[in-house]
């Protein structure tokens, strides 16, 4: 019983820290309390480690270190983390696709 509490307590710090609540906001603050909670199996957590991935918030953006944190709250059965993840996935193929074309523009517009 105490150890669901006390990762509860540091998702909660973290959301603290993450949204300035209380205490002056600081998303490496944040990101320290996430992990603490989330190696716990909190799923909130899990799922806001993905968000901070996600965003660069309190580390450097990593979009497959994203993929991984809300594939374990979704794990957990977290919709919110499957409903981020699905638009993560999306922007990902969106930019790749677009990527390509705006390369191939300027490689047709360049080769004579």
């Amino acid at each position: 019983m105490w150890a669901g509490r006390y990762y509860r307590n540091n998702h909660i710090l973290g959301w603290c820290y993450y949204n300035g609540h209380g205490v002056e906001q600081d998303y490496e603050k944040a990101v320290e309390w996430y992990m603490l909670a989330a190696a716990q199996g909190d799923a909130l957590a899990q799922n806001n480690l993905g968000i901070c991935y996600e965003n660069g918030f309190g580390v450097e953006q990593d979009y497959g270190k994203a993929i991984e944190w809300y594939t374990l709250a979704i794990e957990q059965g977290n919709a919110l983390a499957q409903d981020l993840l699905h638009a993560l996935k999306q922007t990902i193929v969106w930019y790749v696709k677009t990527s390509c074309i705006t390369e191939k523009r300027y490689e047709s517009h360049w080769i004579t």
